[in-house]
């Protein structure tokens, strides 16, 4: 006979189509010690300055890797 087995599932918005705010401002940015207002800034300018980033999510990914951001949190 087979172990019973519990289904668990998270839902994480992670560009705003569920939740009012980016959820990285309440979750990942704290754990990684990023500021927020200068994230998001670097990530307009990406777009505004036309570097192959075609829109904010784009460049939230881009960001987030070429600066590091993407890595272990500190706890």
């Amino acid at each position: 006979m087979s172990t019973p087995q519990n289904t668990i599932a998270i839902i994480y918005d992670y560009d705003q189509t569920l939740s009012p705010r980016y959820m990285p401002e309440e979750v990942v940015f704290p754990a990684f010690g990023i500021n927020g207002e200068s994230f998001w800034q670097r990530c307009s300018d990406l777009v505004r300055d036309g570097r192959g980033t075609p829109n904010r999510t784009v460049a939230q990914r881009k960001e987030s890797i070429e600066t590091g951001t993407v890595r272990a949190p500190k706890h």
